[in-house]
């Protein structure tokens, strides 16, 4: 039966947080339980069935919930009080993170314990990590990534925002000028530019920042030797506030 006006979930006064999809909702109280209702057909409450709830059902036994975040599909995503970042329900278009599309009737763990913000849009995820870093992940056919393409991703991907004020077409003329090699790299990573670099750094696929170097000239390297094998996001950072996140394969 809809409602069209507001009624009273239950009569508990602990509630701390809320947030709601197009079918179910999550909600947080004050003492760090984590509780869910409505649609489960994704299993996006997180208690391990496809079972709809009808009233608030709480979600394990953890007491360590930050922040709750309910997209319009069916996904569900948290914050523990450490960092982590967890994530259940729908991920047909990779939404969760994890590097797959399978969905997830129960809270897993995404990434590094770095997280403080995420966001839920309909079938994509935004997270910021404690050092400031956005990284998206999920549907992309409008772009909506903002990684300046529009293919799918799986994982969540750090977005580069250049400030700079030249023209659209200049800003890519100029990345044309950028030389990132050899890629895939085994050791020495160079980097080269028709103007000053500033600096080069090395994120995860988690938005960790793993490396980070001072250039200060035109071409400079960057030792990845003790990286582990994998896929890389190379920022370089340039004069006039020129900024290019550059996908690198490390061996």
């Amino acid at each position: 039966m809809y409602k069209i006006s507001p009624v009273q979930v239950g009569t508990d006064t602990n509630w701390k947080s809320v947030d709601g999809g197009r079918d179910h909702s999550i909600g947080l109280k004050t003492d760090g339980t984590l509780w869910a209702w409505g649609a489960n057909n994704n299993g996006q409450l997180g208690d391990g069935t496809s079972e709809n709830k009808f009233i608030p059902t709480q979600v394990g036994t953890e007491t360590s919930w930050q922040s709750v975040h309910a997209s319009f599909m069916g996904s569900s995503f948290a914050v523990k009080t450490d960092g982590t970042l967890w994530a259940w329900g729908d991920n047909l278009y990779g939404q969760l993170g994890d590097g797959t599309i399978a969905s997830t009737s129960l809270p897993l763990l995404i990434g590094a314990a770095d997280k403080q913000i995420a966001a839920a849009g309909m079938y994509n995820t935004a997270v910021i990590s404690t050092n400031g870093l956005l990284s998206i992940t999920g549907f992309n056919a409008m772009g909506q990534l903002g990684d300046g393409t529009i293919v799918q991703k799986k994982i969540f991907v750090p977005v580069a925002c250049p400030t700079s004020s030249l023209a659209i077409v200049e800003v890519s003329a100029k990345a044309d000028q950028l030389k990132v090699y050899p890629n895939p790299v085994q050791d020495i990573l160079t980097v080269s530019f028709d103007q000053k670099i500033l600096s080069v750094a090395v994120y995860n696929t988690a938005g960790q920042l793993v490396l980070t170097k001072a250039i200060n000239d035109t071409k400079g390297t960057i030792d990845v030797s003790a990286l582990l094998s994998g896929v890389y996001m190379v920022k370089i950072n340039a004069a006039n506030d020129f900024v290019k996140m550059v996908k690198v394969i490390k061996r």
